[in-house]
């Protein structure tokens, strides 16, 4: 407006200090959309990144309680096992014969706690 009509601010300097501004003006919001979209990529980015972090951290979870609940089996396989062998003892010296399959049952279940069931491997 002021660029085409310069007499109608007083002067041919008004105008186009008036008109440098606006176009100053211009350009700093341009610069600031073209900020804001490339902020804006990067949070959509750092979303999609949190979202991935937060199923892996699930997972983790996850089998972090099934190794825990794994580990209280090897435990208690480990004593019941212990029991049967000594039952078995017992019934031995007492000449039963059962006494070797007792023995079989509790050197198995000592054996997984010493060295665990094998785990799947995930595909």
């Amino acid at each position: 407006m002021a660029a085409a009509n310069p007499r109608s601010l007083g002067h041919d300097l008004a105008a186009q200090i008036v008109a440098a501004s606006m176009q100053q003006m211009e350009d700093t919001i341009a610069q600031q959309k073209a900020d804001l979209r490339s902020l804006s990529k990067a949070n959509d980015s750092l979303k999609d990144e949190v979202g991935e972090l937060k199923t892996a951290n699930e997972v983790l979870r996850e089998r972090l309680g099934t190794k825990s609940k794994i580990e209280s089996l090897r435990g208690l396989f480990g004593v019941g096992g212990a029991a049967l062998l000594g039952v078995a003892i017992d019934l031995y010296k007492a000449q039963f014969p059962i006494a070797v399959v007792v023995a079989a049952v509790g050197a198995v279940l000592v054996v997984f706690s010493v060295f665990g069931v094998p785990e799947r491997k995930a595909k």
